[in-house]
């Protein structure tokens, strides 16, 4: 195995070391930096953080010798992004399933594909400052509603989605 296959294993089986890590930092040492970087919830919108903060450490790392490739770094953010979302509304908004597996397989297929996306598509240097600020917006959106939730069912806590059944009332 060459010498850029290897390189691109290690990041890629560091995007997601880290996003698996990520998702637990909250829970061992609540404070404000974890607040931004992991999910303080369980909603479909926290998740998002699983695969923004990991591609974004693993995009700049990977291309600090290449600036130029930024740009489907950034594209493959907001296209994770975009696909967290969808399959937890799909999955686990509109088809009610909150089975652990289902959310990591979708997790490592996600983050593999985005993966591949900024390995493999080549993004024109002028389309990359449009990128960037997508991807600043979500990372202001992130940060923002971490601390001012949004009242909407992507923004509900989905752990506690029985829990009024529960309730003797």
């Amino acid at each position: 195995m060459n010498r850029s296959r290897i390189r691109i294993l290690i990041y890629y089986g560091l995007a997601i070391a880290l996003g698996f890590g990520v998702n637990f930092l909250y829970k061992l040492s609540p404070n404000l930096l974890f607040a931004v970087l992991s999910p303080v919830r369980e909603s479909v919108w926290e998740h998002t953080k699983l695969v923004l903060w990991p591609l974004l450490a693993v995009g700049l790392l990977y291309t600090r010798r290449e600036r130029e490739k930024r740009g489907s770094w950034y594209l493959a953010i907001l296209t994770a992004a975009a696909l967290i979302l969808l399959f937890g509304w799909t999955v686990n908004i509109r088809m009610g399933l909150l089975i652990p597996w289902v959310n990591i397989t979708a997790f490592v297929v996600i983050t593999t594909l985005a993966f591949a996306e900024a390995l493999w598509i080549d993004v024109p240097v002028r389309l990359r400052g449009v990128l960037l600020m997508g991807v600043g917006v979500l990372i202001a959106a992130v940060v923002i509603f971490t601390f001012w939730v949004p009242a909407g069912v992507l923004f509900k806590d989905r752990s506690l989605a029985d829990a009024l059944y529960s309730l003797p009332c």
